[in-house]
């Protein structure tokens, strides 16, 4: 009835155009309340990775406060050695040393390996 009514609009009945069109604009709502609920979950997920991401980070007061109380501590501990020279540690240069050789040895041993 309705294919007629597109083809002839003054011999249809007035309450049957109103109807066919109700119907169009009731799918086409119920289209466009689906793709609605579509961006919505997807911008769901989206807050939760912004959480998730926010987690992880520092915020500056707290960053502050740590490098604060760091710096603190790294003065105190520098502050005996500003006093003294510097001396030369001969057993740990002499430590690392060997540990190069032994990392050179095995790097080698790889290569040829």
């Amino acid at each position: 009835m309705v294919d007629q009514c597109d083809k002839e609009i003054s011999s249809c009945p007035i309450k049957e155009v109103f109807e066919a069109r109700l119907e169009g604009m009731d799918r086409a709502t119920t289209l466009k309340a689906i793709e609605i609920d579509r961006r919505l979950d997807q911008l769901n997920e989206l807050r939760k990775e912004v959480i998730t991401d926010r987690l992880q980070l520092v915020n500056k007061e707290s960053y502050e406060a740590w490098k604060t109380v760091v710096n603190d501590k790294l003065t105190k501990l520098m502050t005996p050695y500003e006093r003294q020279p510097a001396k030369p540690n001969w057993t740990a240069v002499v430590v690392v040393a060997i540990g190069i050789l032994n990392l050179f040895v095995l790097v080698l041993h790889y290569i040829r390996g």
